[in-house]
């Protein structure tokens, strides 16, 4: 893991659900302290779409997708606010995406069938984290900030490379 990646976590710099910690919201993360919903700044997605296009542009498995798949991908979540921009030195360094799923569009998910419909993103209860885009590194720790601050005590599921290569495999956590 990197040093940039570390400090994410270790000095606080992360938006949450759509909204962005001040500094006065950045102190209290630092000291260990909890940030009150009124210390922060809501956050628009038009606030939010410029951050997750450059993340895209700098991500190999994101650079080439059309600005089209913009629209069922990205929008529905922000939308929503069912996402977290992570943030280092005021610059976004990752993006997050969940959705609350019904039975049906889980099991569309577990056969491999990522594209969600608009509707799709809030249909039931299933919990699947749907990207983690990290260009520079340090998704692990993002991972670790998600489980432990975002879905604590919730059970999360998301494709990720089966170990023997195979395709795509189901993990939960």
């Amino acid at each position: 893991m990197s040093e940039d990646a570390r400090s994410v976590v270790e000095e606080g710099n992360v938006a949450s659900e759509g909204v962005v910690a001040d500094e006065t919201a950045q102190a209290a993360i630092k000291e260990g302290g909890a940030v009150e919903e009124k210390e922060s700044r809501p956050r628009t997605p038009l606030d939010v779409i410029p951050e997750v296009l450059w993340l895209l542009t700098q991500s190999p498995q994101h650079k080439f997708m059309f600005l089209t798949e913009l629209e069922w991908y990205f929008l529905p979540p922000l939308r929503h606010r069912q996402f977290r921009v992570f943030h280092k030195d005021k610059a976004p360094i990752a993006f997050v995406s969940w959705a609350y799923v019904s039975d049906e569009v889980e099991e569309r998910l577990k056969s491999g069938a990522t594209r969600l419909k608009p509707e799709d993103w809030r249909s039931g209860d299933n919990l699947w984290l749907i990207d983690l885009c990290a260009p520079f590194g340090g998704g692990e720790v993002i991972v670790r900030e998600i489980r432990e601050k975002v879905f604590k005590g919730q059970k999360v599921k998301t494709l990720q490379p089966a170990p023997d290569g195979s395709g795509m495999a189901v993990v939960e956590w």
